[in-house]
């Protein structure tokens, strides 16, 4: 059994969360390495949310390899050829960073809300502060734990379903500071 998240259904909680707050605008994707069914998921969990409000234009998607570098210059590109980005997403927490570094260097001028997957530490620090609008969790451990049993309980002759799914969470100012004391990072 393949035991994680639902990889679409959680970018989706990103993007049904900046439907619901931000409304509209013009919408910025990050995209991941090229051919990897769960990066694709989670472009097209966020992307398809945003598309449906139909109050959102996606007005660039390019990849930026899951590095935070190539997603620094990346958006610096799009920064000056679009003057009315509203939205960010990116589908993990390095070129997140990549989109948060750029948008503050640039003294872009208006707000830009930057989302990402991983709420890594990096990311829990940027909501904190206020320049990462959310980003989704995934609960390693959980997956981690799920795949322990599993395979004692396949040991033990057990037979599974296909998927065996996690849970996953967005973080955004509203829960940040509960998620992080859960979760004390490094």
């Amino acid at each position: 059994t393949y035991v994680g998240i639902d990889q679409y259904a959680s970018a989706k909680l990103a993007g049904d969360y900046a439907v619901k707050n931000i409304k509209q605008g013009n919408v910025v994707l990050l995209e991941g390495i090229s051919g990897v069914k769960a990066l694709a998921d989670r472009l097209n969990g966020f992307k398809d949310a945003v598309e449906a409000a139909g109050t959102f234009k996606i007005v660039a998607s390019q990849t930026a390899n899951n590095d935070r570098a190539q997603a620094f210059n990346v958006m610096q590109n799009i920064l000056t050829s679009n003057k009315e980005v509203d939205v960010v997403w990116a589908i993990n927490a390095e070129m997140g960073q990549g989109a948060v570094a750029a948008i503050q260097q640039s003294n872009y001028g208006r707000p830009v809300s930057v989302f990402d997957f991983d709420a890594s530490a990096d990311d829990v620090a940027a909501i904190k502060a206020g320049t990462l609008a959310g980003s989704v969790a995934q609960f390693p451990e959980l997956q981690a734990e799920g795949a322990i049993k599993a395979a004692l309980e396949a040991l033990a002759g057990k037979t599974f379903e296909a998927k065996t799914q996690t849970t996953a969470e967005l973080i955004t100012k509203e829960n940040v500071e509960a998620f992080a004391a859960a979760r004390p990072q490094s």
